[in-house]
Parts: structure tokens; sequence; C-alpha cells
């Protein structure tokens, strides 16, 4: 279900800065499953497409089957991605093409860069690869940067998103990429999309509160009739067997996380535990846009924040 686009307005015109200057080291954005960043990378690709002054590539990790749906680009290099179609014996599409998309670029657009304003954005990066790979890889990407860049770009803009809990807890000590967190909506703008949704409008409040603002979970709840305890039944469904092993493992600190989600700090492997089940994100501030104030109603800390406020309500049904 496509929706139209809320309210990143500010977001949006950051990206949009650093596609005309450029950006350096690697520019990676973090954030809760759901919040947005694709659609958020997608429109901003789309406003650069078709500028004879932009040279713009956007490949999708998770594609599967098809080249044509997983990478947008230039007409060359989408098709030598073709010319390779043969040789994809294993892996998703994306997954081969992440893999090979450094040198693809080096090898056909070589010719083509100088005097362009470049932009290339992976979206997803992190499910393809693996937590084993991800390191290695953004360091390619940075090799990949400074390439352009001795080819005379005129600016260069490496762009890449992930959800993975892994990513954050691999990337963050490296001096090779910029992280910064995309939050969910404000409750201004989560307002704005259940508007958009058709929500009824005495069941704002209570939306929010359950959400946080998540723009997913808000589309699926829609698709509930607005639900929450038939969501709630989902997500059980989903996370319960990861969710009970938590419960019993951590039973002496869960109850001081739940009151306060900050107290991971004292945690790390609980933390840990939370951060790769993508149950709980860390928060970097200020956020890209949008940046959510401590709110133990949300779960929201200074640097933590469950990543929908109903996963804390899950953890608390089991201690």
């Amino acid at each position: 279900m496509l929706i139209r686009f809320v309210n990143r307005s500010e977001e949006l015109s950051i990206l949009m800065r650093y596609a005309e200057v450029g950006h350096y080291p690697i520019y990676l954005i973090y954030g809760p499953e759901g919040c947005g960043k694709t659609r958020l990378l997608k429109e901003f690709i789309s406003g650069l497409r078709g500028k004879d002054e932009y040279l713009v590539t956007y490949l999708d990790a998770l594609e599967s089957s098809s080249i044509e749906d997983a990478l947008l680009g230039p007409k060359e290099l989408v098709e030598a991605a073709v010319g390779i179609a043969s040789s994809l014996i294993s892996g998703s599409v994306g997954e081969v093409l992440t893999r090979l998309l450094p040198q693809l670029i080096k090898k056909v657009l070589g010719s083509v860069v100088k005097g362009k304003h470049v932009v290339v954005a992976v979206d997803d990066v992190a499910k393809p690869l693996g937590k084993e790979l991800i390191e290695t890889y953004t360091k390619k990407l940075l090799d990949l940067t400074e390439w352009l860049m001795s080819r005379d770009a005129r600016s260069v803009f490496v762009i890449v998103t992930s959800s993975e809990g892994s990513t954050y807890e691999y990337l963050y000590r490296h001096n090779y990429v910029n992280i910064q967190t995309l939050w969910n909506l404000s409750e201004e703008a989560t307002n704005e999309l259940l508007k958009v949704l058709k929500a009824p409008k005495e069941l704002w409040q209570n939306l929010y509160l359950y959400s946080g603002g998540n723009p997913r979970t808000l589309i699926e709840l829609s698709t509930l009739g607005w639900s929450m305890e038939e969501h709630l039944s989902r997500l059980r469904r989903k996370y319960g067997p990861v969710l009970r092993r938590i419960a019993i493992k951590y039973s002496e600190n869960l109850n001081e996380v739940l009151n306060d989600v900050d107290s991971l700090i004292k945690y790390p492997e609980l933390s840990n535990e939370l951060i790769n089940a993508n149950l709980v994100a860390p928060v970097t501030r200020p956020c890209l846009g949008h940046t959510p104030r401590v709110s133990k109603e949300l779960g929201i800390g200074k640097y933590y924040a469950w990543q929908v406020p109903a996963y804390r309500y899950l953890i608390s049904e089991l201690i």
C-alpha cells in the first residue's frame, strides 16, 4: 500500500543539500523498522532523477528477483547489471548487486562522472550482507567515494540505510561512516498520516501512544480496522519465542528497563539482545529531522528507545 508522503520535508531538504554539496564519509541512516527510511530515500532519489547535472544510482538490497526493480541508475549501469544476470547462481538479486555495486560503478561510470553531482544510495544494506560483512562493505563504499572524487565528480554523496541493530553495533566506532538516526513520526505528523489513512479521530491519541508514530505499524493497523488487540496478537505470534527467552534470561533487570529504557547502559548483554532483535534502538541525537523528546510513556530515553511502544507492552506481559 503506497501512502502519500507525509511530513518529512526537513529530512528531505537535508539530503537534497548533501546531494548538491557532497558528504564525506559515508552517510548511514539507521532507525526503527518501518519508520520510513525506504520511503524517504525513494522520494529523495525521485527528486533527483532526470536532472542532467546529477548521476544517480539507487539499489534496493532486499529485492529478490528482478534486476530492473532492484537497480535504478544510468542506462549503461543497468545494462551492465542485466548482462551479469546469468551469473546469479545463488542469493537474491539485491544481495548479489549489493556486493557488486562498487566495482560495477567503477567499471561502467568512470568516464561519465566528471563534473556531475554523483549520488549512490543503497537501501537496507545490512540484511543481505549480514553483520560479518557490514564493516568491510562500508569501507568499500568509502573507497568508492574517494574514487569518484578522484575522477573529478562535482560532488559525491553515498548514502545507505539499515534498521538492523548489528549495523549500529559494528559501525559506530569507525570514522569512515557518519550514522544518523531517523526516528518515527512526531505526534503532529502521525495525526497527518492518520488523517490520510482515515483513522477515526477519537482513536488518534491511543494510536500514537501504541505505535509511537511508526508509519508501518499505523498502515498495518489500518488494514486491521484499527484493532490494536489484533495487532498485538500478530506481534505475540511473531516475537513470542524471542520475548519469552529474553524475559526468562533477564528477569532481574527487565523491570528496571521497562521503567527506564536508558538503564540498558548498565546491562550491555541485555541491550545487545534487544537491539539485535530490533525491539530497541540506540538514539543518536540530534536525529535526522524530527528528534523525539524523552518520554517514559512512549519508552523513549536519551540514549535508547523502544522501536514501537507496543514492544515494551509485550515484554511487560511476560514478567
